[in-house]
């Protein structure tokens, strides 16, 4: 999966992997956070939408696959829903943009004539 993911992901996907295949003890949950969570930290990413990614590897005692399934699935929920609440925020500040441009450029023309 690394090596379809883009960088920086591909980079801290295949660190993750590496230090689950060194068997150093520590736990899938523990590796995942901190891998990700240094490599969301480089990103663009606000807090909020770093946790939902995160909540998955915060989760254990997951016994089958089902149940991984279905919470990696309402994590990709959560953020689709995130996504449609910021693309409707952005067209929203869009619109103020294109309106405040017409008017300065109003004004421009009052001030000029």
């Amino acid at each position: 999966m690394a090596e379809r993911a883009p960088e920086p992901l591909a980079g801290c996907l295949k660190g993750i992997y590496e230090e689950m295949c060194g068997n150093t003890g520590r736990k899938f949950g523990e590796i995942f956070a901190e891998g990700m969570g240094r490599c969301l930290s480089a990103l663009p990413i606000c807090p909020s939408d770093a946790d939902i990614f995160l909540r998955f590897a915060k989760q254990s005692g997951f016994a089958e696959g089902e149940m991984q399934l279905k919470w990696m699935e309402e994590s990709r929920e959560r953020l689709a829903h995130r996504v449609e609440e910021l693309e409707a925020e952005l067209a929203g500040r869009s619109r103020v943009a294109v309106s405040l441009g017409a008017m300065s450029g109003l004004l421009l023309v009052i001030l000029l004539w």
